[in-house]
Order: C-alpha cells, then structure tokens, then sequence
C-alpha cells in the first residue's frame, strides 16, 4: 500500500537516475573491498577495478532503466564512459578552486564537486549519450543500410 502513492516518482528519470547512481556506489564499494581485503589487491588495482564495475552498472541500467535507450551498447558505453570522465575532471578542478577559498579543514568542495558531477553525468546522458536521437539514429543507420 506504501509502495502505491510513491510509484509515480519512479517515472522521473531523475528520481531512477539517483536510485542508479545509490546501487552504484554500492556495487563499485564493493567490489573494491572484495579485491583488496578478500583478494589481496593493491588500492590502484582495486579502485580501478570497482570504479570499472561501477561505471559498466551504472550503464546499463542507465541505457535500460533511467533513460530506456536503444542505443548502442558499444557507442553508447564510450559515450557514457567519456561523460564520466570529462565530469570528473571538472568534478576535481571545482574541488581544488573550492578548497582554495574554503580552506583545508572543510568537507563543503567534495560535496559541491559530486553535485556538480551528478548534474553534469545526468544532463549529458539525458541529452546526449541515451537521447532518443542516440537510438534513433543506429536504428536508422541500420534500417538504411538492408
């Protein structure tokens, strides 16, 4: 009964877009635990690998759940992974002016800089990386060439 006045707010995608990017960070803590407490692995090597785990969830219940995309796996991951990467370079350097004017003892430059990368990550994947053009398109390029 609780689930049913709520089931609207699961139609927004930027409400599944913030669900995704809970069980991605989960995943992605994770897997970094499992490679280096359980496996012995270095920091590099862990992080890298939940970082990686967490970046192909993120993408697939992106591409199927939050944005429900036909586009392609293979263009739509370098697409997505791109995203990702170019959020997170603007993520650090927001961080790094932040904590120039705040100081070192504040936690406020990490807060702003996820902020700022969730918003980027979810604009481009909204209008770029999963738009209805991004199916669209390899549909047709597809449908023209038979």
């Amino acid at each position: 009964m609780l689930c049913r006045p709520l089931a609207w707010l699961w139609q927004s995608s930027l409400v599944r877009f913030v669900a995704v990017g809970l069980s991605n960070t989960a995943v992605g803590l994770s897997v970094i635990y499992l490679c280096w407490h359980a496996l012995g692995w270095s920091d590099i090597g862990a992080n890298l690998t939940g970082y990686i785990a967490g970046l192909v969830w993120g993408f697939m219940l992106h591409r199927r759940w939050t944005f429900r995309s036909k586009a392609a796996i293979g263009s739509g991951l370098l697409g997505y992974a791109l995203v990702c990467a170019g959020a997170y370079g603007i993520n650090l350097g927001l961080v790094m002016l932040t904590r120039q004017a705040l100081g070192p003892a504040s936690f406020l430059p990490h807060v702003l800089g996820i902020l700022l990368y969730s918003a980027i990550v979810y604009l481009a994947c909204r209008w770029i990386v999963f738009s209805p053009d991004a199916g669209a398109s390899v549909l047709r390029g597809k449908h023209e060439s038979s």
